[in-house]
């Protein structure tokens, strides 16, 4: 009786101190989870990897996340006035060209050429770690063709990286909110 009691009382604790919560949930754990998941995903595919932006971060992907998780729905925020804005673009693109270089290819209006896409997702799902959830985002926007198309794209230009961001939200009620930035940065 004692054994059947330990057993038991270990499988509860560990079943209920294991699973993804509201009160344990880390965002920055499961970010970089999805990042590495979705570079994973792409050097399967043979594409190019991307390299993480904290400015595409700071500029879409919190803000979108955070808005969408306060109506307690899905959709895909307006990008439109951030992804016009010439001093965000330049934000962007100053990350990158101290690290990698480059010169950006410029627009008849002097803004630097960039494309911006966007993956999100809403779900309530039980998971029991972050490894499992990554998998699980990645593979279910693979199953649709439209978030399939963005994940596969080429960022890529000049022979330098593309990049992404990813922030992800649990409400209090368990349901979970991701959005993936991807951002195609174009270079002379």
């Amino acid at each position: 009786m004692k054994y059947s009691l330990t057993v038991l009382v270990l499988f509860l604790s560990k079943m209920f101190l294991s699973q993804i919560t509201p009160s344990n949930f880390d965002s920055e754990i499961l970010n970089n989870k999805i990042l590495i998941e979705i570079n994973k995903m792409r050097v399967n595919s043979g594409l190019d990897t991307l390299v993480p932006s904290t400015s595409v971060f700071n500029i879409f992907s919190k803000p979108n996340c955070n808005e969408v998780s306060r109506t307690n729905s899905l959709y895909h925020p307006s990008n439109s006035e951030r992804y016009k804005n010439p001093y965000l673009r330049e934000l962007i693109i100053g990350e990158f060209k101290k690290e990698y270089g480059g010169e950006s290819f410029l627009l008849s209006n002097g803004v630097p050429k960039m494309d911006m896409y966007e993956n999100c997702y809403r779900s309530n799902l039980d998971f029991e770690n972050y490894d499992e959830l990554a998998k699980h985002l990645v593979q279910s926007w693979s199953k649709s063709d439209a978030h399939n198309r963005i994940q596969n794209l080429v960022y890529s230009s000049s022979n330098l990286p593309g990049v992404f961001s990813c922030h992800s939200i649990m409400n209090e009620d368990g349901m979970l909110y991701v959005f993936v930035n991807f951002v195609k940065i174009y270079r002379l």
